[in-house]
C-alpha cells in the first residue's frame, strides 16, 4: 500500500496522500533495516518485500535518503544470508534464520512471487547506482526463479513454490502446478510481452558475447557441518540434477569442477533410444521401474517416466559414426551396452534365463551388460531383438499382451510366433532429449545429470549437491 499511495501522492500532489503512504511503511519492520539488522527471521516475505518497494517510492519521490539506504541494507542481507541459488527467498512464505538454509531445503521454498517482487528491488538499485551486483541478482533470480515457473509453454500454468530439497518436483510440491481458469494465487497475475522496438533490417547482426563457465556457491548457511553442501551453475543456470535424492558428488578430492562434471558429446545425443512395442492398448514402452526393466504406457514429455523410457545406446565397435536409432542398415549387427538416460554410468544388466532384466547396482560395464542387436525375429523389417552376448540364443522378452509393470526377463529361444513377437522391439529417437546445456557429474554411487532448472518440468530433481573427495 505505501507504494501504491506514494504513487498516487506523485499524481494528485495531495499531501494527505503522502500522510496516508507514510502510515503504511510499517516501521517496525523498517526500522531494522534502518538500524541495519537483520530481523528478517519470522516476517511474512511477500508482505514485507513490496513495503520495501514502497520505500523505494518513497526515497524516489521525497527524496529521503534514509529510505533508499534501507533497500540497499535489505538487499545485501538477503543476498549475503537469505538467498536460495536461485535469486529466491523465503521457506513457507516466511524468512528463516540468516544463514540457516540448509535446514530449510525441502518442498515449500521460494514462494513465487516473493521472487518476483525482489525483482523490482533489484531493478530500482541497480537504476540508481548501475552497480553490476544488482543487475547479476536480477539475471539469477529472472532466469532461475521466475521463467521456470510456467510449465513448459503451457499458458496459465504456474506454481506458486519452488522446491530447493533432494528429489523434488514442481509438480509435487503442495499446491502443485495451477490451471489455466481456477487457480489464484498471488502468483497469478496479468502477463506481458518483452518488446523490441528497432526496426530491424536484413543484413543487421546481432552478436552477443557471453562468458560463460561452471561454478559453484555454497548454500547460505555458516555451519561447518553443512560446508560441503553447494549448487552448480552454468554461467546464470542453476543446474539441477536428474535423481530421486541422491546428492552425493563425487570430486576425487579435485579442486577443478571440470575433473568431475563434463558436458554431454555431441555424438551421446544421437544415441537415445526407446524401445516400444504397438498393443492393442496403444503403444508400450520399455521402461526402467525400481531398477528393474518392464513394460509401462507411452509417457508424456516433461516426466520421470519420459525419462525411465529413455535409453542410451553406446556401440562397443564406434567409428565416431553418428548414431541414428532411425536406420537398420547402423543398428542392426551392433554390440551395444545400454545405459538409463538418469543413471548415466549404469548399464542394463541380465541374469540367468528367465530371470528379470535388472540395472546394474555399481558404475561401469561387465559382462552381462554387453548385447547383440539382431534383426527382429518377428520378421517385421521395422524390429529388432536383443541377445546377449554371453548367452547366445536367449533374447530380452516381455510378454506379447501388455500387461502393466510386468517385467522384462532373459527368455532362451522357443518355437511360435508368440515368442518371436515377444523378443521383438521397435526402436525410436528416445521419448526424452538431453537439453542444451547438459553436464554430466561424478556421483558417488551412480552419477547425474545435470540440465538448467528453469527448462524442467515434472521431473525429480536436485539442486543442491554434497560434495565429497
Amino acid at each position: 500500500m505505501n507504494d501504491v499511495l506514494y504513487k498516487l501522492y506523485s499524481i494528485t500532489g495531495d499531501r494527505n496522500h503522502l500522510i496516508l503512504a507514510h502510515l503504511f511503511d510499517k516501521p517496525c519492520f523498517l526500522g531494522l533495516l534502518a538500524l541495519q539488522t537483520d530481523g528478517l527471521s519470522g516476517f511474512h516475505a511477500n508482505t514485507h518485500i513490496p513495503i520495501v518497494v514502497g520505500a523505494q517510492r518513497r526515497y524516489e519521490i521525497v527524496s529521503d535518503q534514509l529510505y533508499k539506504e534501507i533497500s540497499t541494507y535489505f538487499m545485501n542481507i538477503v543476498n549475503s544470508s537469505h538467498l536460495y541459488a536461485t535469486g529466491g527467498t523465503s521457506v513457507s512464505e516466511f524468512w528463516s534464520d540468516p544463514k540457516r538454509l540448509a535446514n530449510t531445503l525441502s518442498t515449500e521454498d521460494e514462494e513465487s512471487c516473493t521472487t518476483y517482487n525482489m525483482l523490482k528491488v533489484a531493478r530500482n538499485l541497480f537504476r540508481w547506482t548501475k552497480e553490476m551486483a544488482h543487475a547479476d541478482y536480477y539475471e539469477r533470480a529472472l532466469t532461475n526463479g521466475v521463467l521456470g515457473i510456467q510449465r513448459g509453454r503451457e499458458p496459465g500454468v504456474m506454481i506458486y513454490m519452488l522446491p530447493q530439497g533432494r528429489g523434488q518436483s514442481k509438480a509435487w510440491s503442495y499446491h502443485g502446478w495451477g490451471t489455466q481458469f481456477d487457480s489464484f494465487w498471488c502468483c497469478y497475475g496479468t502477463g506481458n510481452f518483452l518488446s523490441i522496438t528497432r526496426n530491424w533490417g536484413s543484413k543487421d547482426i546481432l552478436q552477443l558475447q557471453l562468458p560463460i563457465k561452471l561454478w559453484t556457491e555454497a548454500v547460505k548457511d555458516d555451519r561447518p557441518e553443512f560446508a560441503s553442501i553447494l549448487a552448480i551453475f552454468f554461467g546464470p543456470y542453476l543446474l539441477a540434477g536428474l535423481t530421486h535424492g541422491d546428492w552425493d558428488i563425487d570430486t576425487g578430492n579435485s579442486t577443478n569442477i571440470s575433473d568431475w562434471i563434463t558436458a554431454i558429446p555431441q555424438l551421446d545425443r544421437s544415441q537415445l533410444i526407446t524401445l516400444f512395442r504397438e498393443s492393442s492398448n496403444g503403444s508400450v514402452v520399455v521402461s526402467v521401474k525400481h531398477n528393474t526393466l518392464s513394460m509401462s504406457e507411452f509417457p508424456k514429455a516433461g516426466t520421470d517416466a519420459s525419462i525411465n523410457a529413455t535409453f542410451k545406446i553406446v556401440p562397443q565397435d564406434s567409428d565416431g559414426q553418428k548414431f541414428q536409432p532411425s536406420s537398420q542398415n547402423i543398428i542392426v549387427g551392433k554390440f551395444v551396452r545400454i545405459e538409463p538416460f538418469g543413471l548415466p554410468g549404469m548399464f542394463i544388466i541380465h541374469q540367468e534365463a528367465n530371470d528379470t532384466v535388472i540395472v546394474s547396482t555399481e558404475k561401469g560395464p561387465n559382462s552381462n551388460s554387453l548385447f547383440h542387436i539382431v534383426p527382429g525375429l518377428d520378421g517385421n523389417p521395422d524390429s529388432v531383438s536383443l541377445e546377449p552376448a554371453n548367452m547366445k540364443g536367449c533374447f530380452l522378452y516381455s510378454d506379447a499382451n501388455y500387461d502393466e509393470g510386468s517385467n522384462v526377463k532373459l527368455v532362451c529361444k522357443q518355437e511360435g510366433t508368440s515368442f518371436k513377437k515377444a523378443v521383438s522391439f521397435s526402436i525410436k529417437t528416445g521419448v526424452r532429449q538431453y537439453h542444451p546445456i547438459s553436464f554430466k557429474a561424478n556421483g558417488l554411487r551412480s552419477d547425474f545429470i545435470l540440465e538448467p532448472l528453469m527448462s524442467l518440468m515434472d521431473e525429480s530433481y536436485t539442486p543442491y549437491f554434497n560434495l565429497t573427495g
